[in-house]
């Protein structure tokens, strides 16, 4: 393969040096798209460019800010700023965010203690039945033998006896 390559290489003629330079020279080659090329083609007259709406816009809301902020400071008549006053009146809410804040973790370490105090206690074994019929509840199939057919003609007489 290599040797094939070499052989058409060797093959080539190479072109005469005058003949890159004249294809320069004529305008056809690469240098034709060069920026001192276009000589003015394609460009239109000079346009004359005016100041557009957005400048002055933009000079009037900058001086309707100044005039609403000089008429705001004139009202309130105080030399503070309102960013200074707007400060000094919400300040009060951060003291009351944080006196909300105090209580609720308060509440909640007090839940905690709770929880650890009710969990280390032991469950009553006693369960108690509001009303007879909760003996009767329960599924009829799937019971072990001997579970569901015990006496309990005494235990009913003493809670009807308790419910009077």
């Amino acid at each position: 393969m290599l040797a094939l390559r070499t052989a058409r290489a060797a093959a080539r003629v190479p072109l005469a040096p005058g003949v890159l330079g004249r294809r320069m020279a004529s305008g056809n080659g690469h240098d034709s798209h060069a920026h001192d090329a276009h000589h003015g083609h394609g460009h239109g007259p000079a346009a004359e460019e005016k100041i557009g709406k957005g400048f002055f816009v933009s000079i009037a809301v900058f001086v309707g800010f100044l005039a609403a902020y000089k008429l705001e400071q004139r009202i309130a008549g105080s030399d503070q700023s309102p960013l200074t006053r707007a400060l000094a009146y919400y300040g009060d809410l951060e003291r009351e965010f944080q006196e909300t804040n105090t209580r609720h973790t308060l509440m909640v370490e007090q839940a905690g203690k709770d929880r650890t105090l009710f969990s280390s206690q032991r469950a009553s074994g006693i369960t108690k039945i509001k009303y007879i019929e909760g003996f009767n509840q329960g599924s009829p199939f799937n019971n072990q033998a001997g579970w569901a057919g015990g006496d309990m003609t005494a235990i009913k007489a003493h809670l009807e006896a308790n419910q009077k």
